[in-house]
Formats: C-alpha cells, sequence, structure tokens
C-alpha cells in the first residue's frame, strides 16, 4: 500500500466501490496528520467518491467527497463529541453524525453542523456549539 503521508495510505481515502477514484487533497491529508497526532487512531470510512457511489450512498450533488476535499472518520481512543470538538481544531468543515458514530471533515470555511436523525440537519454557522463543548 503506497503511503501518502506517515499515518495515511493512498486506500485509505480510494472510493469504497472499487472504481479507483482517489485523488485527495493535500491539504485534507495535512490537516489529518494533525489530529492523528493529537487523538491517536483514525479511521477513514469514507474519502473519495466517484458520481456513482456517491449517490448510492444519499451524498449531495455537490459533495465535497467528489472533489477530494473531504473524509468522514471515527477514532477508536476518543468518543465522538470529544472528536468532533478536537477536530474543529484543525477543520472548519466538521460535521457530527451520532447515528453513524462518524464525524466529517472537509476543506470549506466556517461550517459546522450535527445530525440528530435521519431527517434533522441543523447549521452551526459559529463556534458557539463547540464552544459549549469545551
Amino acid at each position: 500500500m503506497p503511503k501518502i503521508s506517515r499515518y495515511f495510505n493512498r486506500e485509505d481515502f480510494a472510493c469504497q466501490c472499487g472504481c479507483g477514484v482517489g485523488n485527495i487533497a493535500w491539504d485534507l491529508v495535512h490537516k489529518l496528520e494533525l489530529l492523528r497526532r493529537e487523538v491517536g487512531a483514525i479511521i477513514v470510512t469514507s474519502g473519495c467518491r466517484c458520481r456513482t457511489h456517491n449517490d448510492k450512498v444519499g451524498g449531495g450533488d455537490y459533495s465535497l467527497h467528489l472533489s477530494g476535499d473531504a473524509a468522514d472518520i471515527y477514532c477508536p481512543c476518543r468518543n465522538l463529541f470529544e472528536l468532533f470538538v478536537i477536530a474543529t481544531r484543525y477543520f472548519e468543515g466538521v460535521g457530527l453524525y451520532p447515528l453513524r458514530n462518524i464525524i466529517h471533515v472537509d476543506l470549506r470555511e466556517r461550517h459546522y453542523w450535527f445530525i440528530t436523525t435521519e431527517e434533522e440537519y441543523e447549521v452551526l454557522n459559529s463556534k458557539w456549539f463547540v464552544d459549549q463543548l469545551t
């Protein structure tokens, strides 16, 4: 497996359908490296996606997974809320998905959100929510 950084291989970010899409943004990998050093092991559950796979998993039309600017992750050594708060130190695009036990990180600016049910989506355009958790 070709390493692309100290902790990550190219396969960690490849589209899960096996199509070969895997052009991940280096800035995303760098920030994940920094996060990994602070929290311990990080498992990437979804990195790059082709359009077909993105549609299959219910991703948005403009999902940053399509451009390699996003990843869904979890950390076996931290609880989800703690991982969310720590991730906001490195990413400005962070989503919390407690029903799937993952967080989403991406390279957009100042956008925080959480999903409380499959239908509810709460956008947090400030760090108020993060500040309440710390």
